[in-house]
């Protein structure tokens, strides 16, 4: 017979309603209000138990393993009237309540596991005996003694053989009974009076224990940091990403002009044009356009001189569906849609100045570089030779696909503790805040966050949580033998695990409308959560800020830049990703 789960529902809307599942390796029932949950409750009625609030796990169908996990719910999950905060294995019969007065289901294996001992069947004496007759009984005209036993008299009734008891030998066995039950009491008030002395002695006489701390890592009803990532872990990954620009006219990629550090002088020597570099040394290319310093971009690679506009790197991102879409930071899924920092590094440059008699050349220094040069927003390709002519003007015009885009050569999404690369495309990014969704595609189930929208609510000092992959944590290293005959390559591979951060909000920044409450006043940078969170930073971006109840308020984003020695970290409110999740 197959091995099925029985849920028997004790109260509530489905009372006395019964679901069978039949048992697999990882099946996964899901209890909750969404309508994508196998143990589904009424979404108006049941309103203790959550969207996702717990899950039912088989972990192994031979010999059978059934565990319990809370999803995170807001009223908790509770097993033998004990809360979850970790999962724990289901036993037949454990009695399962989701959140303190919520609706509670008894769990049943059938047929149950052989290591539970079956119930022992009594054996069935071969004579039937006769049920016993009730007598029904009088009470006693006779008033009884204060404390005694009340007795009651027999019905009267001819005895038919000598068994029969005559009123002296009553009499006789209820004086027995009261004497013997006087004795016992007075036995009984003796031993509660020696146990209760020597209790008293020994509370007077023992050491006195030493005063002892208690750490409360959380506000009263809130979640610690352990039980927030002990929770969620598994819905937080690890994204790589690189991407290229490209011109789509033709599909190919750009790349910025560089001049090398060499020119001729008078005498047709060769002499560098920036002194204090060598000859050797690299300059970027730019072009005054009326107030602005544009790159000067190239789809040739100038015989390997000129440097390829792209980028890569890592971060972090959450699941917020069953079915694989992730958040994350725009500058994760479309790093050509953010600033781009490629000369950073370099001392010097050329800009080059339209004028009656055409291009001339300045030595700029790195302080005149584009500030917030965004790739996308590229606005001057050369096609050939250097030269004014061949300039093309790469405007935005609105309603028409623009010419210079980006490219994702690499979107790679890993689960934490899991070596196997995910390839991601993006799905919607935030026209106006630091945001994207990807998706993955996934022939299962995923685990996913709750996110809760407290922008208009949250004030500084709030406790947060935050989970990622900061590039100043070293991860797990995996080497992998091929099993393929036709590609025997030996891969190593990164498996991420991510770091938990505890912390609270600084400062909130508003913008617009909903800014700090005065009439006309904006945030220079735009909507943040300035974090009190300094010991993350790079490769923590696109992961998850959970407030003390364990859900996502915003989405980690800038990290590590250090303003007058003290270093400052930033969030994204989480409502800019639920607009594009459709929620807003």
């Amino acid at each position: 017979m197959d091995q099925r789960i029985i849920i028997r529902h004790l109260n509530a809307g489905k009372a006395n309603q019964t679901e069978e599942f039949s048992v697999k390796n990882n099946l996964e029932i899901m209890a909750g209000r969404e309508a994508d949950c196998k143990l589904r409750y009424d979404s108006d009625r049941e309103d203790l138990v959550s969207r996702h609030h717990a899950k039912i796990i088989v972990e192994k169908a031979d010999p059978i393993g059934v565990a319990i996990t809370d999803m995170g719910s807001r009223n908790g999950t509770f097993v033998n009237k004990q809360r979850l905060f970790s999962k724990v294995r289901l036993n037949s019969e454990d009695i399962v309540q989701l959140g303190p007065g919520g609706p509670e289901f008894q769990f049943e294996l059938n047929p149950r596991p052989a290591t539970v001992k079956p119930t022992r069947v009594a054996d069935i004496p071969s004579a039937v005996i006769p049920p016993t007759r009730e007598v029904p009984l009088e009470p006693t005209t006779a008033s009884a003694p204060a404390g005694a036993v009340r007795v009651t008299n027999p019905p009267a009734h001819t005895p038919s053989s000598s068994t029969a008891v005559g009123k002296a030998t009553v009499e006789r066995m209820i004086t027995q009974n009261q004497n013997q039950t006087r004795n016992m009491m007075l036995i009984v008030g003796l031993a509660l009076l020696v146990l209760v002395g020597g209790l008293s002695g020994y509370l007077l006489t023992r050491p006195k224990p030493s005063p002892q701390t208690i750490l409360v890592k959380s506000g009263p009803g809130g979640l610690n940091a352990e039980q927030i990532a002990a929770a969620n872990t598994s819905a937080v990954v690890y994204v790589e990403m690189a991407w290229s620009l490209i011109d789509v006219k033709n599909g190919g990629t750009l790349s910025q002009v560089f001049f090398k550090n060499e020119t001729k002088n008078k005498n047709d020597e060769s002499v560098p044009i920036v002194a204090n570099l060598a000859k050797t040394a690299s300059l970027p290319v730019f072009y005054q356009l009326k107030d602005t310093v544009e790159p000067v971009l190239s789809r040739e690679d100038g015989g390997g001189l000129y440097m390829h506009i792209g980028g890569g790197g890592r971060g972090s991102g959450f699941v917020v569906s069953n079915d694989g879409f992730i958040l994350t930071n725009r500058h994760m899924a479309q790093g050509w849609e953010t600033s781009y920092t490629g000369w950073r590094d370099l001392p010097a440059g050329i800009l080059l100045v339209s004028g009656d008699k055409g291009l001339t050349m300045n030595v700029i220094s790195a302080s005149q570089f584009p500030q917030g040069w965004v790739p996308s927003h590229a606005k001057i390709v050369c096609e050939g030779t250097l030269s004014e002519e061949n300039f093309h003007l790469m405007g935005r015009v609105l309603g028409q696909a623009q010419r210079v885009q980006g490219r994702n050569d690499v979107l790679d999404v890993t689960f934490a503790g899991n070596r196997i690369r995910i390839p991601a495309k993006v799905a919607r990014s935030s026209d106006r805040a630091d945001v994207s969704m990807i998706k993955i595609d996934l022939p299962r189930s995923l685990p996913k966050l709750e996110l809760n929208d407290n922008y208009e609510t949250i004030r500084p000092g709030a406790q947060v949580v935050v989970m990622g992959y900061p590039a100043v944590t070293p991860n797990a290293v995996q080497i992998t033998n091929s099993a393929d005959a036709l590609n025997r390559e030996v891969v190593e591979n990164t498996i991420p695990n991510p770091t938990v951060t505890n912390g609270n909000i600084g400062r909130v920044l508003r913008n617009g409308a909903n800014n700090n409450g005065d009439e006309g006043t904006y945030s220079t940078i735009g909507d943040y959560y300035q974090l009190q969170i300094n010991t993350t930073g790079g490769g923590n971006s696109g992961g998850p800020v959970f407030d003390d109840q364990g859900k996502v308020i915003g989405i980690f984003t800038l990290g590590g830049a250090t303003v007058g020695g003290a270093s400052v970290t930033d969030a994204v409110p989480i409502r800019f990703g639920m607009e594009l999740m459709g929620i807003k």
